[in-house]
């Protein structure tokens, strides 16, 4: 068997991924049970255990697990897989999910499925209103994509179990999401064709496993040169604004027949296009999970904005704040320049050419502490700023955020007066709470805020009823009014445009 044959090669000079890259070849050729241990062999010969075995406390094996998730080898996928029984077991599910997102898209490596079944009998919640329905949702699509016969007698075993009413450590919905899906999978693996190997090659395995068995040589490959592809993708990381660069990268995708340089060859052609710009939503919404990654889950779908075949914006909806801390340091955001985060979520280092975020917490900001957002411009406040907290603290530092001049908040804007913020801020947006019941009254505050906030070129207020938009470039005030906006409202403003020597506009009329 050439693969064999490679594969001892390969062993022997310490290429170790090209020799597991040959082995798992061997095996989708042929998916033989001796192939399937070998493979299995190999990665436990070649993978070293030590940065997550020394990692004890919980949040240390996360992210450990996860740092090594994001760098490994080929090899290590299996044993990565295994190391998840302990969070499981410790019903850290939501992590797992999350965990499990990075090595999800594995396809034809058997050393995932045994270990998979083994994640997938354990007693790790309800699949109602727990996050342990998504842990085997992402199981099962590690042991279809695995496609090994040898995970049949696993899942029957555990099939029995259930039917034997043996069931006990399981609630009553996981063990009947199990009972109707393991037939499902079983029946999926045993569609494929096993190639028994005949005695020469039983020898060679015989041989390799041998080989395994004795000390190995040192490895040399563990950080493989980058395909082409990936050089050229790594540029355009680098770079996102290089439309040249870009340009190149797509090429040698549509080179290889991949659909991403199809989408950015289309995008970089310009959106006036309207035929292209519609097949190139078509290739979104068909791709836009594999393109983005791990990072899928958190992204509301309907929200996905792609340009020049790189995620561009989206809004997120995360629910559990242990997934947040793990999904958004993701180096698959960094290409992001607009962001909306409806849950849970933070402004990370995994963004540094964010331009505008939406919807931020208090909380969201506090990794401005360790965190530079060069690029970013516009920042909209969730809820009503408290001066006191960590991370509006942060905010009003700037130091953090030296090209922010758009700021939107829900309620007054007192807070801002006095810091580094205000006296770079150029545009402010003021929810309806900050308009004062009593018209004199808010031309006091008027006052205050053009002293305070010397670069102010506008200002919106949004209310419920009403928009009011000063431009002090043009010298306007217009008032958007509906009919129920109070009379107050239109007298105060009417007060300011007068103070300020303003043009009045309502309604688009002088």
């Amino acid at each position: 068997m050439k693969e064999l044959d490679t594969f001892t090669t390969e062993v022997r000079a310490g290429r170790r991924r090209a020799a597991y890259d040959a082995l798992c070849t061997a095996w989708r050729e042929r998916r033989s049970p001796e192939l399937g241990d070998l493979v299995d062999a190999a990665g436990a010969a070649f993978c070293d255990d030590a940065p997550i075995e020394a990692a004890t406390a919980k949040k240390a094996f996360i992210d450990a697990w996860l740092a090594r998730a994001r760098t490994r080898a080929p090899y290590e996928v299996g044993w990565l897989l295994a190391q998840l029984e302990r969070p499981i077991l410790a019903k850290q599910t939501s992590l797992v999910a999350a965990c499990l997102d990075e090595i999800v898209g594995t396809r034809g490596d058997p050393s995932v499925a045994l270990p998979a079944c083994k994640l997938v009998a354990l007693p790790g919640g309800t699949v109602n209103f727990g996050a342990w329905g998504k842990v085997l949702t992402r199981l099962w699509k590690l042991i279809e994509h695995a496609g090994d016969p040898r995970a049949i007698a696993p899942l029957q075993q555990l099939a029995s179990t259930l039917d034997a009413g043996k069931d006990g450590v399981f609630t009553p919905s996981t063990a009947a999401a199990l009972r109707e899906r393991i037939p499902k999978v079983v029946a999926q693996l045993a569609a494929h064709s096993v190639q028994a190997l005949g005695q020469d090659e039983l020898a060679q395995v015989r041989a390799c496993r041998a080989l395994l068995a004795a000390p190995l040589a040192p490895a040399v490959d563990r950080d493989t040169p980058p395909s082409v592809v990936d050089t050229l993708f790594a540029e355009v990381l680098a770079n996102p604004d290089d439309e040249a660069a870009i340009a190149v990268w797509a090429d040698a995708l549509q080179q290889q027949g991949d659909p991403r340089g199809e989408l950015a060859a289309l995008q970089l052609a310009g959106k006036d296009n309207e035929k292209a710009r519609k097949v190139a939503q078509k290739l979104v919404t068909k791709h836009w999970r594999t393109w983005v990654g791990p990072i899928a889950p958190a992204i509301v779908a309907s929200t996905l904005e792609f340009e020049r075949g790189l995620l561009a914006g989206c809004a997120t909806d995360v629910r559990r704040v242990g997934v947040a801390k793990v999904i958004f340091e993701h180096p698959n955001w960094r290409t992001v320049r607009r962001i909306e985060l409806r849950g849970y979520g933070h402004l990370s280092a995994a963004m540094p050419f964010l331009e505008e975020a939406r919807s931020i917490s208090d909380t969201a900001l506090e990794k401005l502490d360790t965190v530079t957002l060069p690029r970013l411009r516009v920042l909209g406040l969730r809820r009503r700023a408290d001066p006191n907290t960590k991370g509006i603290m942060l905010l009003l530092q700037a130091r953090a955020v030296p090209a922010l001049r758009v700021l939107a908040t829900p309620d007054e804007c007192r807070w801002l007066f006095g810091s580094r913020l205000a006296a770079q801020l150029e545009t402010l947006q003021v929810g309806h709470t900050y308009w004062p019941a009593e018209g004199p009254a808010w031309i006091t505050e008027w006052l205050a805020l053009r002293k305070e906030l010397p670069a102010l070129r506008e200002f919106h207020f949004e209310g419920a009823a009403s928009t009011v938009r000063v431009d002090l470039i043009a010298q306007t005030l217009q008032l958007v009014a509906t009919p129920s906006t109070p009379p107050y409202m239109v007298a105060s403003a009417q007060a300011i445009a007068r103070h300020a020597n303003l043009r009045w506009i309502t309604n688009g009329s002088e």
